[in-house]
């Protein structure tokens, strides 16, 4: 390989210079021009603002009798009977891994499961 000219070299550093600098201006975060709650967006099931004891939610509790009397093993078979909860076969992370979901919704991953004792 022919070794580089004075010219070349001179160029490559600049380059080099150059992009450095270009690399150290910019910012690793974006900064909003306006104030972010002038552009909140807020979801909600009614569509306007309510107290929370007036939107419908539903909680579903499993018992451990009843978990018992089944002769449940697994979360996804304690869960298999919840009306609109999918415990379907597998998920992303292989066959021994349950996919939860809820009608509407398959590989939800904001779904809280919580268990007591």
């Amino acid at each position: 390989m022919p070794p580089l000219g004075i010219p070349a070299a001179a160029s490559l550093i600049l380059v080099s210079a150059l992009s450095a600098t270009a690399r150290a201006e910019s910012p690793d975060t974006l900064v909003m021009k306006h104030p972010p709650e002038k552009y909140e967006v807020v979801v909600s099931a009614t569509r306007t603002a309510k107290d929370l004891a007036q939107v419908a939610n539903a909680a579903v509790v499993v018992r451990g009798d009843e978990l018992r009397r089944r002769g449940t093993r697994t979360v996804a078979e304690a869960l298999q009977d919840v009306v609109g909860l999918d415990t379907g076969e597998g998920s992303d992370n292989g066959m021994r891994l349950p996919n939860l979901g809820l009608w509407g919704l398959k590989e939800f991953d904001a779904l809280l499961v919580t268990i007591d004792g």
